[in-house]
């Protein structure tokens, strides 16, 4: 793990580290999450969310009429997180994710879904 003050990233082959930039906490300790760059160009895209305690956040996609097209499952703890995902199968379009985190002390959490684009 490789750590600088934008934020905290695994090594990857060749030395190449993707940093999460995140924003700023709203009074409710929280943020909408995001997916970046916007519009997606390549084969990967940064999802930055914020995790209000340690728990499991999952993340799906799906295509303008309604079909899920991936998902991601991770564990997370407390903070200002990130996770990336592969769009390589993804054909240039519009696309929505909604993200939702379940919390270890049984608390739930989800986002409405929000709209990105994936260009090529």
């Amino acid at each position: 793990m490789t750590t600088n003050t934008v934020g905290s990233s695994p090594a990857v082959t060749a030395d190449r580290f993707t940093f999460f930039v995140t924003p700023a906490i709203s009074s409710s300790g929280d943020f909408e999450p995001f997916i970046f760059p916007s519009p997606v160009t390549g084969s990967t895209a940064g999802i930055a969310y914020y995790m209000t305690g340690s728990g499991t956040v999952k993340i799906k996609i799906y295509n303008e009429v309604g079909n899920m097209v991936s998902s991601l499952e991770e564990i997370k703890s407390l903070g200002s997180q990130g996770s990336t995902l592969n769009v390589s199968n993804l054909a240039p379009g519009i696309y929505f994710h909604i993200v939702s985190m379940t919390y270890d002390d049984g608390g739930i959490k989800k986002y409405s879904k929000r709209k990105f684009a994936v260009t090529r």
